[in-house]
């Protein structure tokens, strides 16, 4: 996919997110205002009282890619403590639509559907994509 600027980027992740959020009732998503850092971040989470953790999407425009981060963690009296957590790479030359045959055709809504739905299955021998867990490291 052709993302040449931020703003071309930012149109792009909102659409997906809106795209995501209307196809999985209970999540929701917003830009960060957790990260100050860069401009183009987002949040991701399930509406539940008691979670406080999310994902994260994070656009680096120079390496060309998206990040999905799978959460940061909120602990203590209202502070917060970053844990590094792992992250999926999204290149945007592999995002749909492509201009060439080759790779699978995925929109980010697309691989954000496959890890919200991989929280379903059991941790034994199957691939989650866990939202930050409530670890106190």
């Amino acid at each position: 996919m052709e993302i040449k600027t931020p703003a071309a980027c930012r149109t792009y992740v909102e659409a997906e997110l809106a795209a995501f959020t209307s196809a999985h009732p209970g999540w929701h998503a917003a830009r960060s205002v957790l990260e100050p850092r860069d401009p183009l971040s987002w949040t991701i989470g399930l509406d539940t009282p008691v979670s406080a953790s999310w994902y994260g999407v994070q656009a680096d425009m120079n390496r060309r890619e998206l990040l999905v981060w799978f959460g940061n963690h909120r602990t203590g009296a209202g502070s917060i403590h970053w844990i590094m957590r792992p992250a999926v790479h999204v290149a945007f030359d592999d995002l749909r639509p492509r201009s060439d045959a080759v790779g699978l055709p995925y929109s980010l809504s697309d691989i954000l559907g496959e890890m919200v739905n991989s929280l379903g299955n059991k941790r034994v021998a199957v691939m989650r994509y866990d939202l930050n867990s409530e670890s106190l490291t």
